[in-house]
């Protein structure tokens, strides 16, 4: 369905309705022909296959597209989704599917796909303390737990992950850690070594966390 539109502003406009009430069937597009771009809705998420996504999209080795939703899914828990360049999105792991959402619940945050081809992210809740995880899944939707946060090593990361050249991933949480205030972390690929980044460099400085 293609629509010509004058104006930026209603172009927009009709791109957010679009968005707010479009249907899971063919893609729709939306032109402006003064601005010369084309915006097409290639899915509307209904809650059964995630709700509320906060987080952008990563593109896998693969071509397709690599995203989460807060809430949503199986179990209202959010999801990582997979969704090809033309539109057909596949769920590629619903959270809270182990018993007592011990595989995470809820993530803020874009997956990223590690060098070995694996996807890595972190859940701002669930896992065995409630707090949040680190999570890798295979290609094929095999999803792992690599860390739970418990508080003192961190709890509730809202970031995704970076993969650094020594091929360890970095990332933050929000609150925890040994001042109550959050933390930078590492942690290997297979979840063996997890390590407080912060406490780490300043133990190596000779120095404690400062109270901020």
């Amino acid at each position: 369905m293609s629509v010509v539109r004058k104006s930026g502003i209603s172009m927009m406009l009709a791109a957010l309705w679009l968005c707010a009430s479009g249907s899971n069937g063919a893609a729709q597009t939306y032109t402006g022909t003064d601005l010369g771009v084309t915006f097409t809705t290639l899915h509307s998420f209904d809650g059964t296959d995630g709700r509320l996504s906060f987080a952008g999209l990563v593109q896998a080795t693969n071509g397709s597209l690599y995203g989460t939703t807060y809430y949503g899914g199986a179990k209202n828990s959010g999801e990582v989704f997979e969704i090809t360049p033309s539109g057909t999105l596949t769920t590629f792991h619903s959270f809270c599917s182990k018993s007592g959402c011990t595989d995470g619940e809820y993530t803020y945050a874009t997956p990223i796909q590690g060098t070995d081809g694996n996807f890595y992210g972190t859940t701002y809740l669930g896992g065995s303390k409630e707090l949040g995880t680190v999570f890798k899944i295979t290609p094929s939707g095999t999803a792992t737990t690599l860390h739970t946060f418990g508080g003192p090593d961190g709890s509730q990361p809202l970031a995704g992950l970076v993969q650094a050249g020594n091929g360890d991933f970095y990332g933050t949480t929000y609150i925890g850690g040994s001042e109550g205030k959050g933390e930078v972390f590492k942690i290997t690929p297979n979840g063996a070594r997890y390590t407080a980044f912060v406490r780490e460099v300043a133990a190596r400085m000779g120095r404690t966390p400062s109270r901020g």
